[in-house]
């Protein structure tokens, strides 16, 4: 994996001038080159800056100063944590389904138009995905290991993303509800979630006055034919990238049956844990859709709980593959009866893990076990 990594950061790297700079990352950069106690005295005082709080303006003040403001690698840090997040989100997978469902993953990361884009965006996109894809981690770690150092880490992880998007809240809202829905049962589970609730409450209060702020100027909340095909779009930008435009009927039928296939077939096959994230990232890009803050940078933040399950999906797949050949072949397998030949034979079935495997594919379990 290392490999694979490496070379996709100097892919990255030695194509961006092939990559001209978006309003978006120009208009980051002008205020990240501010003094940062700039950056912290506005926010203190109410007022922000870009729609989001200012932990990634921060680093990417540092790395303005370490650098010398040098334009060549401007992107660096961001193909850096868009790294860090496959990093991350495989190992994740691997948690899930083993070693092939993080080797899906991979695949899928390694090859994706959408990352190879705006994975190297200067800015908060890649670092709010490598966020999401270490908080998915330490998550998932938690539920085998409820430790109290584990969860502490998760509440730094999830302090980090709420000082670099507000929308942070409702990713960190769906974690709550899986949470209590494993643990419904235990109060001091229950006492656990809502002390740090608080604290993260608590650590949140500077920011807060520009967060009402932004949230009074920037939420319009809408449902129409256009807002709805926005959402849609978006979608299609997050497996084709914006390269191929859907109105090319000719490839955007095809790509769309494609993605449409692919959801469903990663919802039946993903199992019942990854397939949670897959509806966690429906309901997310319903919500940015219906709140018209979700545009295709943006979809890189949510993006791992899309990738997850897909990645799981293919993994399990694969051990299908097998299963599926290794059970054919086994289904009828000649074995000679007697000591003579041309005696007979008949048909012994032959049981293996993967025989198990692709037939637990065949007929899925219950969605939430």
């Amino acid at each position: 994996m290392a490999i694979a990594l490496a070379a996709l950061g100097v892919t990255l790297m030695v194509t961006n001038p092939w990559f001209t700079a978006v309003d978006d990352e120009i208009a980051i950069v002008d205020v990240a080159a501010n003094p940062a106690w700039q950056t912290i005295k506005l926010f203190l005082s109410g007022g922000g800056q870009h729609e989001h709080p200012p932990l990634s303006d921060l680093i990417l003040h540092g790395w303005l100063w370490l650098t010398n403001g040098n334009s060549q690698w401007l992107r660096l840090p961001s193909v850096f944590f868009y790294l860090l997040g496959i990093w991350f989100l495989v190992r994740a997978a691997r948690r899930i389904g083993g070693d092939r469902a993080g080797y899906g993953t991979l695949a899928l990361l390694i090859f994706w138009p959408y990352g190879f884009h705006f994975g190297r965006l200067t800015g908060w996109y890649s670092f709010t995905f490598m966020l999401v894809s270490l908080l998915t981690l330490i998550y998932l770690r938690y539920l085998e290991d409820t430790s109290w150092k584990t969860w502490l880490w998760l509440g730094l992880c999830a302090l980090a993303l709420i000082y670099t998007n507000y929308f942070g809240w409702a990713m960190l809202s769906f974690l709550g509800l899986d949470y209590l829905t494993r643990f419904r049962r235990d109060a001091k589970k229950w006492m656990l979630l809502l002390s740090t609730l608080a604290v993260l409450l608590l650590a949140c209060v500077p920011i807060l006055p520009a967060f009402l702020t932004e949230a009074h100027a920037r939420a319009k909340t809408a449902f129409s034919p256009t807002v709805v095909a926005t959402g849609i779009y978006n979608l299609y930008c997050l497996f084709v990238s914006e390269s191929v435009a859907p109105w090319f009927w000719a490839l955007g039928i095809v790509a769309g049956l494609a993605i449409a296939c692919a959801l469903a077939l990663s919802f039946v096959y993903s199992g019942p844990l990854a397939r949670r994230f897959l509806l966690y990232f429906v309901a997310l890009l319903a919500a940015m859709t219906f709140l018209q803050i979700g545009n295709t940078k943006r979809m890189l933040m949510i993006s791992p709980w899309l990738v997850l399950p897909l990645g799981v999906a293919i993994g399990l797949a694969a051990v299908g593959a097998i299963g599926c050949s290794e059970f054919f072949r086994g289904i009828c397998t000649p074995r000679r009866i007697g000591s003579s030949p041309g005696t007979g034979f008949r048909c012994a079935p032959r049981r293996s893990r993967a025989t198990a495997a692709w037939s637990s594919l065949i007929i899925p379990r219950c969605f939430f076990t």
